[in-house]
């Protein structure tokens, strides 16, 4: 699956492989390509909005030969009003870089930053990385380690929870087995106790 935005000078492109999202941002020619597993992904993310600096160099540069230009009309036949039209090239300009901005949802995956264009397939990419961070994290996290200390299997059950990977419903499941394993466990060490072993160690106890 490839999602792909562009806006002006800005193009991204969002391949989602199974395990990994292959990301790449083009902005005026410069292009930068990151390979980054899902469970990098953070689910903290903050609007940001840029402006295009090269309008405003492009602008000054062309304000700054408009006059230029009308001075040196003027020196030669005298100041005419109709030449101010000169200027209108880098105001157009200034005025743009001053009212348009670009705006972006900008995620954290890993070291790398990933700048989404805030247009209509925004939601869909946002999507489709929460569904496939979740879906990494239950693919190596989901499933019972009956193995595992309970109170540590019931902290991760909690924490998919807190990160949207299980349900609250799922979650009580999974801790009512990994409690009655625990209790199963506890039960089976004390029954392999040898009987009386206790009475024995404490008669010793009181005879030291």
């Amino acid at each position: 699956m490839r999602i792909e935005q562009k806006r002006l000078s800005t193009l991204t492109s969002f391949a989602f492989g199974d395990r990994e999202l292959t990301y790449s941002f083009e902005q005026h020619g410069s292009v930068r390509e990151s390979v980054i597993d899902y469970l990098q992904l953070s689910r903290s993310r903050h609007h940001t909005a840029v402006r295009d600096w090269r309008r405003f160099q492009l602008g000054a540069l062309l304000v700054i030969a408009g006059c230029i230009a009308i001075l040196a009309h003027a020196r030669l036949a005298g100041f005419n009003p109709l030449a101010m039209i000169c200027l209108a090239p880098g105001i157009t300009y200034l005025c743009l870089f001053i009212s348009r901005q670009g705006h972006f949802l900008v995620a954290q995956g890993g070291e790398e930053q990933l700048w989404i264009i805030d247009d209509a397939s925004r939601h869909a990419i946002v999507a489709e990385l929460d569904r496939r961070r979740r879906q990494r994290l239950l693919d190596i996290y989901g499933q019972l380690n009956l193995v595992n200390e309970p109170y540590l299997e019931i902290r991760k059950i909690e924490w998919l929870v807190e990160e949207s990977v299980l349900t609250r419903d799922q979650a009580d499941d999974q801790i009512r087995i990994v409690n009655g394993v625990g209790i199963a466990r506890a039960e089976t060490t004390d029954g392999s106790r040898e009987p009386g072993a206790s009475g024995f160690f404490d008669r010793e106890a009181v005879a030291v």
